[in-house]
């Protein structure tokens, strides 16, 4: 139930920075005559990270808030 929470703001946030690569380095990088996996992995792949990261970077912040929440829920420990 975790990984399929934690798998859409990775997957939305690596989609979108997929579509945002600048289509001028792609079409270079094809002039150069790189093949197409080269492509994904020289040009698309790097460029795609950032977006990557920040998805991560969101699932972590969303997964504190809720830990956070459900232990203020919970009140303090009894000792």
């Amino acid at each position: 139930m975790v990984a399929l929470g934690a798998f859409f703001p990775v997957y939305l946030n690596t989609y979108s920075g997929i579509r945002n690569i600048d289509e001028r380095l792609v079409e270079a990088a094809r002039t150069c005559g790189l093949p197409a996996a080269a492509r994904l992995r020289h040009v698309v792949l790097p460029g795609a990270l950032p977006s990557l990261f920040l998805g991560l970077l969101s699932d972590l912040a969303l997964r504190t808030a809720e830990r956070r929440a459900l232990a203020w829920r919970r009140g303090p420990k009894a000792s």
